[in-house]
């Protein structure tokens, strides 16, 4: 029998959306006074204001988030956190220094990709790397400071870190390969991420709100719905981008656990640059001769204006998705389990919001480059849906290592939106692992 009740989220929406509405406030602060004026008067934002401004759009969301949770939601004293806070701390500069090794080793492999890999020798990725050299110093002074103080406070402070740091001492009897393994691939998802969400932040939305020039009261529609569809993508990125940030234990928002099969990788990493572009380019155009939907529908129309409210609703509930995961957002990743927000209403709400947009605004079935490209363009969105269709199969299925998530995927399969689709199909019917019981 199905769960009457999903349970309880690792984050709560009220907290989660201060963040976002004080982010929102930075955002309009930043266009009065993080930018320089022209003589003509058009704003301009160069590298500095840009990476100041990120960090303090970061910062914005990050610091009211981590106090309200910790004052409402306790997350520091969390049986996930594997603290212990009832005993007297226990300080070890030993291990301490073992994890710092650690922790320099780890650092050290995203640096060696960033360095032997062509692509992150572009211009593309020139902005992650001017943050990191203007402000990674201040996290670098922390870090040891940090980790001596939770070492202290462990239940088992032989972590990953402690495993590292043994197995670079040369004492690998010491240290367990598993743990490690997990360890190097929640970095190298970290590595992978981290950048992508800055540079989307820096050199995509950021900028583009900071220097806009616009004028709400007397712009139409048509102009108003592409500013709000950026600012809300805005929002998602940087709450992407401090997600990966974010990965503290004693925040509650360290990685648990890794998604381990090349298909899970295989299938999230084919919907990021720069594998997505090749993808898309060269296999999966659904999009042929610049034709979208505001180019299907004449402007000023009833038509034009219910389909842009229909796209800013999706994107909406993208962002959302996103937002709702507060300090834990992380692709192939597990570093709790949400069950409130969007998630509420079905367990993938970001991937179905984004694969509708997707048809709402390339409208791939509008034949006006004759039915075969019209019939093609649809195949190759349907292939993309797939796509996403097996990332969220591939979620489920690491996720269902946690009871928590089997409890919440089997409630969902009675009150989910589309709970309809799994009594029409009983395959797509979440199914527990072997050896659940319910107890």
């Amino acid at each position: 029998m199905n769960p009457k009740q999903p349970p309880k989220s690792a984050t709560s929406v009220w907290i989660t959306l201060v963040g976002a509405l004080c982010g929102v406030a930075m955002m309009f602060w930043l266009r009065t006074n993080g930018v320089t004026m022209s003589d003509a008067g058009y704003a301009i934002a160069d590298d500095a204001q840009l990476l100041r401004g990120f960090c303090l759009l970061i910062g914005s969301v990050i610091v009211p988030i981590v106090l309200l949770e910790a004052i409402f939601l306790k997350t520091w004293r969390r049986p996930s956190t594997g603290l212990d806070w009832d005993r007297p701390a226990r300080w070890s500069l030993k291990r301490t220094m073992v994890k710092t090794i650690g922790l320099a080793a780890t650092l050290a492999v995203p640096a060696f990709f960033y360095w032997a890999l062509g692509e992150y020798n572009t211009p593309y990725y020139s902005k992650f790397y001017m943050l990191i050299l203007a402000y990674g110093i201040y996290p670098l002074a922390l870090a040891v400071p940090y980790i001596a103080f939770v070492d202290s406070r462990m239940t088992n402070p032989y972590d990953a870190y402690w495993q590292l740091g043994m197995w670079v001492l040369g004492r690998p009897r010491l240290a367990q390969g598993k743990i490690i393994r997990q360890h190097v691939l929640g970095w190298l998802v970290k590595g992978f991420f981290l950048p992508l969400m800055v540079v989307f932040t820096l050199d995509g939305s950021l900028r583009y709100l900071l220097v806009v020039n616009f004028d709400w009261v007397q712009a139409t529609f048509a102009q108003k719905q592409p500013l709000l569809v950026a600012a809300i993508y805005m929002v998602d990125v940087v709450f992407g981008a401090l997600g990966y940030m974010m990965t503290f234990r004693l925040l509650d928002s360290h990685i648990r656990s890794t998604e381990p099969t090349f298909l899970g990788w295989g299938v999230a990493l084919m919907c990021y640059p720069p594998i997505w572009s090749g993808f898309n380019t060269s296999y999966l155009t659904y999009q042929g001769g610049g034709f979208r939907w505001d180019v299907w529908l004449a402007e000023g129309t009833p038509q034009y204006m219910i389909w842009g409210i229909l796209i800013l609703f999706c994107v909406v509930m993208y962002a959302w998705a996103t937002v709702i995961f507060g300090l834990r957002f992380s692709n192939l990743t597990h570093r709790g389990i949400i069950t409130n927000g969007p998630y509420r209403l079905t367990k993938h709400p970001a991937y179905v919001s984004k694969n509708l947009s997707w048809w709402l605004v390339s409208v791939p079935f509008v034949p006006h480059m004759g039915w075969a490209a019209t019939v093609k363009f649809c195949l190759a969105l349907l292939l993309v849906n797939f796509v996403y269709f097996m990332r969220a199969r591939t979620e489920e299925r690491h996720l269902s290592a946690d009871r928590d998530y089997v409890q919440y995927a089997l409630y969902m399969n009675d009150h989910s939106l589309f709970s309809f689709m799994g009594r029409l199909f009983p395959r797509l019917r979440y199914q527990p692992p072997a050896g659940y019981s319910g107890k």
